[in-house]
Order: structure tokens, then sequence, then C-alpha cells
């Protein structure tokens, strides 16, 4: 596994262990602000091709993910809003970020419902139609639907429970 030092993304690493190629699965927090330089850094070093966004509709309005040259898929994992998870409006009173506590239990469960379904058959045909390039996914901070598209990848693709786990942990240091 790399981290991925960029200027203007944070919690980006290339998941590169294991029987993993290197520069072909990219997770990351949402890119909104990334400078040219760190996408020229991608695009050229990382060979980034395509996006996954799984952020809910709310989450970008006004922070649209487009990258020249770069396919775009905005497949949303969740359809509400928990505070202290997503990044909304809502997010910004601080009452309500001091009052409602997330529980994991409940997003985990939510992004990985029934009718959820059709988000991840797109997700993983995406990935399973790659011919070439890497693909980055990401959410808003890169750690929970981020980690749970990650987990299931690296599960997929033969991780042991140490090495996924070690991955996922990393986006707190991030």
């Amino acid at each position: 596994m790399e981290i991925i030092k960029l200027k203007t993304c944070n919690n980006i690493r290339d998941i590169s262990y294991g029987k993993i190629i290197p520069k072909k699965l990219i997770r990351s927090s949402a890119p909104t602000n990334i400078s040219s330089n760190d996408i020229k850094i991608l695009k050229e070093q990382y060979n980034v091709t395509t996006i996954i966004d799984l952020r809910m509709d709310s989450e970008f309005e006004n922070q649209k993910i487009n990258i020249k040259d770069i396919e775009y898929h905005h497949i949303p994992l969740i359809s509400t809003e928990l505070s202290g998870i997503t990044h909304s409006n809502s997010d910004l009173k601080l009452e309500r970020l001091i009052t409602k506590t997330p529980n994991l239990s409940n997003l985990y469960l939510q992004i990985v419902s029934k009718d959820k379904k059709e988000q991840w058959k797109k997700i993983f045909e995406i990935f399973l139609n790659n011919k070439s390039g890497a693909i980055m996914w990401f959410c808003h901070y890169g750690k929970d639907r981020c980690g749970v598209v990650s987990f299931l990848l690296e599960y997929a693709l033969g991780l042991n429970f140490y090495q996924i786990k070690k991955d996922y942990m990393l986006s707190n240091r991030f």
C-alpha cells in the first residue's frame, strides 16, 4: 500500500498490497478542491482514468468533481443525511453535531442494504470491466462509504482481515 501525498486531497492511498497490482485501486476523500498539479499527479503517476463518487446529491451540489479525460460515475450509497458522517449543510449546525452522535452500525447496514443492490452492481461492473488505468473512489472523508467499498474489494481479492483492518484504520491517521 502506498500513501499518496497530494497537497489538496487527503486520505488518499493506492491499495497495492498482497496480490493487488499497484496503481489500479485508489481510495480517497472527495477531491473537491484538488489542484491542477495534484490532478496531473493522479493522471500521470497513478494513471487514474475512472472515478466513483459515493456521496449523496446534497453533499456535492456545489462541489462537483469534473476532471477532464477521467470517466465519472456518481453512485450514492446512502440516501439520508447522517450528522457527523455526511458533509451536508445540516452538519454545519454545531448543536446538531454535539447532540447527535452518529450510529455507525446503522450507517453500515444502510450502505449494504438490499435497496442498494443496483448501486453495488454498478460499482462492481466498473471494477470488473476496467481494462486499463486506475479507479479512484471516494465519499466525503474517505472513511465509511469508501471504507465499505474498499473492504469488499480487498476481501474479494483475497486479503486477510488483518490487512483489510490495517487499511481501514489508516483513515483515522489522515
